[in-house]
C-alpha cells in the first residue's frame, strides 16, 4: 500500500491521519495480502530531509503490526536519488532506475 507521507495533493496514496483506519479495512478485503508499504520522499527533498519521510513509514509499518496483529514486512522506500536514507530507514525494495544509467 502506498502511504502519501508527505501528503501531496499530486500524489496518490493513504494519507497518515487516516492509515489506521484505512489499512484495517483493506485487509479485510478478500483476495487481497497486504505485505508492507512504499512511500516517495519529495522531489524537492535533499536526500537526508527524505530520511525523516522514511522513518516515519517504517514507524508506521512497526506500530500497525502491532495494532493490527498483521506483519508488514516489506517497505519499498527511496528512488535513485534517495537511496541510501532509504536503506539506513529499513528499506527492503528501492527503485534506482535513473541511477543505472548514469555515467560516471
Amino acid at each position: 500500500l502506498q502511504i502519501n507521507q508527505t501528503e501531496e495533493p499530486q500524489k496518490s496514496g493513504l494519507l497518515p491521519d487516516a492509515l489506521h483506519h484505512d489499512v484495517a479495512h483493506v485487509l479485510t478485503l478478500k483476495g487481497v495480502q497486504v505485505h508492507g508499504f512504499m512511500a516517495f520522499g519529495h522531489p524537492s527533498m535533499v536526500p537526508e530531509s527524505c530520511a525523516a519521510v522514511f522513518s516515519a513509514v517504517s514507524e508506521h509499518a512497526k506500530c500497525l503490526s502491532a495494532l493490527l496483529g498483521h506483519e508488514f514486512s516489506v517497505l519499498s522506500l527511496g528512488m535513485s536519488q534517495d537511496y541510501l536514507p532509504a536503506l539506513q530507514k529499513g528499506a527492503t525494495i528501492i527503485r534506482v532506475g535513473r541511477q543505472l544509467f548514469i555515467d560516471e
